[in-house]
């Protein structure tokens, strides 16, 4: 029926996907308004000669924020027909459950047993917030470079439905991960 199942039984995998293939068109896209206060606020370090130019590059690097930004989502509802439909190749693919051991708090810093704790400068991993259009951008919104991560974890609040969890990686230090098989509770196809 499927042989993604069957393939994955015998090599335990996940490949990440690009942030650019995402079913939001403005997933892990960072707001225009975020870029704009950003350039501002940054380009005032810079001396009047060199401002310019960074800027220019600075603007550029937010613009393309999301290109090295590989995705594997994952949720904590238990095989629903939608997203059976949406996911699974119209119902052509198949679900994996896992035991995660570790807590899944708020925030995008998690460590779960289903990635290499070890390697958590590598990765991101968290809950999926929603936000309607007139509030996209306002949990990165406080001109912290560091809070672009952010971007990857927000979504339109029609998307909900799916209470969908993160494990967002660099795609220059890998576009695929290994899981612990002896996590895998059950499979469905």
């Amino acid at each position: 029926y499927t042989p993604h199942i069957s393939l994955f039984l015998k090599e335990p995998t996940l490949s990440l996907t690009p942030a650019i293939f995402l079913n939001d068109p403005f997933e892990a896209q960072l707001t225009k308004k975020y870029k704009d206060e950003v350039v501002t606020a940054y380009s005032k370090i810079f001396s009047e000669e060199k401002r310019e130019r960074m800027a220019l590059r600075l603007r550029n690097d937010l613009d393309n924020n999301g290109d090295y930004s590989g995705i594997v989502s994952l949720t904590t509802k238990k095989g629903g027909l939608m997203m059976m439909s949406h996911y699974a190749d119209n119902h052509r693919g198949g679900f994996l459950e896992f035991t995660i051991s570790d807590d899944i708090g708020e925030g995008i810093n998690n460590r779960i047993n289903l990635f290499i704790k070890n390697d958590h400068i590598h990765y991101h991993c968290g809950p999926v917030t929603y936000a309607d259009k007139d509030n996209r951008g306002f949990s990165y919104s406080n001109n912290n470079i560091d809070d672009i991560y952010l971007a990857c974890f927000e979504k339109g609040y029609e998307w909900s439905v799916e209470e969908e969890i993160r494990y967002v990686a660099d795609f220059r230090k890998a576009d695929y991960f290994i899981l612990p098989v002896n996590n895998l509770l059950n499979y469905y196809v």
